[in-house]
């Protein structure tokens, strides 16, 4: 389907074909100035996510924006905030031994790690981001010494960043009151996957996970099936869901320029959804400017 979708635009920039409901449309004001258009008519797709924003990863420069400023929850994105907080507040002791514990138990979601099992806040790091395991993410702001106070940091740190229209109150992303915007997501992730630490994390389709404590060892794939597109190279990312913020993700990914780009997709009515919203923006985006 989306094979088509590009086939379409290649071949012809005014009479685009429309498969399965994705519709283009002629280019408005949704596109900042400042990228050359590398097409006589840049074409903007509709999309089916409520909000969504694509920007340049170097600059911060918008180059799509779809409802980007509107208050939206945003789920396990705040997963990858509370992974940047663990580092930030352990100066990133990634060898740290963490014991998953009764309170760090959290419902929602796959586990991947169980009460009484043991590993380095680099494989609960793994936990928390490529599987997006709830418990995991709980455990890292416990073993950070930030739990108790985790809005208050949250909020100083955000401040710091410049993101002004986020909330995170807890670390999992489970609390629908976890808010942000699209645009502020993107710029969140063109901060944090700055992190070597993290994006390295963030861009494996899976992780073998052996407790410290048990000789058996599980294999956990990631939560991100654009990890695999062969359309361009995505090189970090993050998903989220829960029934109050549809499906999320926010992206990272490179052309084949090499330029890289961030993109934030809220609210999806499906996981499938996200990921063909994510396809189409960034082709959009890779056809569209140079």
């Amino acid at each position: 389907m989306f094979i088509k979708f590009i086939l379409g635009i290649l071949i012809t920039g005014l009479a685009l074909p429309q498969p399965s409901g994705i519709i283009v449309k002629g280019i408005s004001a949704s596109v900042s100035p400042g990228w050359q258009k590398s097409n006589q008519l840049a074409i903007e797709p509709i999309i089916t996510s409520p909000a969504a924003v694509i920007i340049d990863a170097d600059s911060g420069q918008i180059l799509y924006k779809k409802n980007q400023d509107e208050p939206r929850s945003v789920a396990s994105i705040t997963k990858l905030f509370t992974s940047y907080l663990y580092l930030q507040q352990t100066d990133a002791d990634l060898e740290r031994q963490i014991t998953l514990q009764g309170s760090d138990e959290r419902n929602g979601g796959q586990r991947y790690v169980y009460r009484g099992e043991t590993g380095t806040a680099r494989d609960f790091l793994n936990l928390a981001l490529i599987p997006s395991d709830n418990s995991a993410a709980v455990a890292l702001a416990r073993a950070g010494g930030f739990s108790d106070n985790y809005a208050e940091i949250a909020a100083s740190t955000l401040k710091n960043l410049g993101l002004v229209n986020t909330k995170f109150s807890e670390p999992s992303g489970l609390d629908n009151q976890d808010m942000s915007t699209a645009y502020e997501i993107a710029q969140l992730g063109r901060q944090i996957f700055k992190r070597q630490e993290l994006a390295s994390i963030v861009n494996q389709p899976s992780y073998a996970f052996k407790p410290l404590n048990s000789d058996y060892t599980r294999q956990i794939p990631s939560t991100n099936d654009l990890l695999t597109s062969d359309l361009f190279e995505v090189t970090a990312g993050k998903t989220g869901y829960t029934t109050e913020a549809g499906y999320c993700l926010v992206l990272k990914a490179a052309g084949k320029s090499g330029k890289e780009l961030l993109i934030a997709v809220l609210g999806a009515p499906s996981s499938d959804a996200r990921f063909q919203d994510a396809k189409i923006l960034m082709w959009w985006a890779m056809q569209n400017f140079k």
